[in-house]
């Protein structure tokens, strides 16, 4: 049972994330989604859609079948952008270790010097400018890179990108589509995807009949070797394998990389849908961040047809990577 229950208590802990997330390892306070809408919502200025309607709004867009990129900023891209806005450009205060290490270990930047992740930082905030529909997680600083950087995308609850969530889902729009799927777990989803289908959910329309078009994203979370110099060749060798493929529709789940590419396809005059690390839970993909995390929710689609990513898709290191949570 949580020790500190007091509503004021846990909006002061909301400001100071460091002991907030100390706390909550120790299991002394449980602050819940209602708690960081309730305090941080109000904080953006466009109006934000909460469950079926959020999740109708992003089907009735995706159905025009226009340029069109729907997004999300992880946690540790948003530090960075936080510190760069903040620090580096008025007073060029040099990134703490902390932002270089998770940047490196979780966002797989490389290699996390100032001057690069002032360029990434940049590029960032580029592509962003390109969201047509933004799904938000209330992370500290997340208001003000929408009402500064995007204020003209729709801003929905994060959940409502994932289809499976809802009725109707906008997955269904998917059938008899080319679908290209950019993730690193690329022979994990073509299996699950051609071998079983029709088991992994409930719902028929989560995962319609479709051609299915994969490219193996770059995978330098963990400090992986990539063959790459940088991070930049290494998206731009992805923005190649992309222009190469003919698709109707694109679905993006590639760390640091997800937004940019999802810019870069919108670009090409396609659809593209960065739903990040969930993208392996829309083909049956388990992953102990759905196991801790989400077991009320998620955790609850699985069933003996999911399969955890293969050997030759899990690094040797996962647990240094959040605790092991795609694998």
């Amino acid at each position: 049972m949580p020790l500190i229950e007091s509503d004021m208590v846990k909006r002061a802990l909301i400001r100071i994330n460091r002991l907030h997330d100390t706390l909550d390892r120790l299991n002394l306070i449980v602050i819940e989604k209602q708690d960081l809408i309730k305090w941080r919502g109000p904080g953006y200025r466009q109006q934000i859609l909460y469950g079926q309607p959020g999740h109708d709004r992003v089907k009735e867009l995706l159905a025009r079948r226009e340029p069109l990129m729907i997004s999300r900023i992880g946690a540790v891209e948003l530090t960075c952008l936080r510190h760069y806005l903040e620090k580096r450009r008025t007073r060029q205060t040099p990134y703490p270790r902390k932002i270089r290490t998770t940047m490196s270990n979780q966002a797989g930047f490389f290699p996390a010097d100032d001057a690069s992740l002032d360029a990434f930082a940049e590029m960032f905030l580029g592509h962003i400018a390109s969201v047509d529909v933004m799904g938000v997680w209330f992370n500290q600083y997340e208001n003000v890179v929408c009402n500064d950087h995007c204020p003209r995308a729709a801003l929905v609850d994060l959940d409502c990108l994932e289809p499976f969530r809802f009725a109707h889902p906008w997955s269904s729009l998917l059938a008899g589509k080319t679908v290209l799927v950019v993730h690193p777990f690329e022979d994990s989803i073509r299996s699950q995807y051609r071998e079983k289908r029709e088991l992994l959910f409930a719902d028929p329309e989560v995962l319609p009949e479709f051609e299915l078009k994969t490219i193996k994203a770059v995978q330098s979370i963990g400090g992986a070797s990539t063959g790459f110099a940088t991070w930049f060749d290494a998206y731009r060798s992805m923005c190649d394998a992309i222009a190469a493929e003919t698709f109707d529709i694109c679905i993006v789940g590639a760390g640091a990389y997800g937004l940019p590419l999802a810019s870069f396809v919108k670009q090409m005059g396609r659809p593209a849908v960065h739903l990040g690390g969930v993208t392996q839970v829309l083909f049956g993909i388990k992953g102990k961040r759905w196991e801790r995390e989400y077991a009320d929710s998620t955790m609850k689609l699985f069933n003996e047809h999911w399969v955890r990513p293969s050997a030759g898709e899990t690094p040797v290191n996962k647990e240094k990577i959040e605790r092991g949570c795609y694998w």
